[in-house]
């Protein structure tokens, strides 16, 4: 960390990339600010995209607070700063519960959260925006029984998981794709466990959802 001067509240420590890269600032200008850049951000395009959103709701989780509401989808997204968001000290459980425990609450308010790191953010803004717009009913649809069952390498495998799972590639024994026009637009891959295999990963391409690709493959 190193020392970063506040013309408001004078200094404080942090690291390079997180004030550069992921646009953290002053801690007590946050706690002034209820509402980040990145989210301004995310909220301000899901507004260009036609859609009504709310800023920082707190009516439907009786007082906890949404950081983005789209109530025509029962969607929610939350925006998670690394930084804002750790402690530097071991959590206590309910810190550690605390993104699980409100994706629960809202859950039975029948809504579904998303929640977002800064990281993925700054650096997968592409897919991050994919999701969104499928949960917004935006993504292309395409029926599985239309696609083809293929085998692929894994270096086909692994390039299609970096650019189309949040995640990325994890290592696997088997994998398979759904073609449809010459082009793959799924992959699933299993590890073998002896006794059975275990799904590794799972995902369609950016833009799209593969109506029964997950059953069929």
């Amino acid at each position: 960390k190193i020392e970063i001067n506040c013309p408001k509240h004078g200094n404080f420590s942090q690291r390079p990339s997180h004030h550069v890269f992921y646009g953290n600032g002053c801690p007590q200008c946050a706690f002034e600010i209820e509402t980040s850049k990145p989210q301004l951000q995310i909220f301000e395009w899901i507004k260009s995209l036609g859609f009504n959103a709310i800023l920082n709701d707190r009516q439907i989780l009786d007082g906890l607070e949404l950081d983005i509401l789209i109530p025509d989808y029962n969607l929610a997204i939350e925006y998670h700063g690394g930084y804002w968001h750790s402690f530097d000290r071991t959590e206590r459980s309910y810190e550690r519960m605390r993104h699980s425990n409100k994706c629960d609450a809202a859950l039975k308010k029948g809504i579904h959260l998303l929640q977002i790191f800064d990281a993925e953010w700054e650096q997968q803004q592409d897919l991050i925006k994919s999701m969104i717009r499928n949960r917004l009913g935006l993504s292309k649809r395409i029926y599985a029984r239309r696609c083809s069952i293929v085998n692929i390498d894994k270096k086909d495998y692994y390039t299609f998981c970096d650019q189309n799972h949040l995640s990325g590639r994890k290592p696997c024994d088997v994998c398979y794709g759904l073609e449809y026009d010459n082009q793959i637009v799924s992959v699933i891959s299993f590890t073998n466990k002896g006794d059975f295999f275990e799904l590794e990963r799972f995902c369609s391409r950016i833009g799209h959802v593969v109506v029964g690709g997950l059953s069929k493959l």
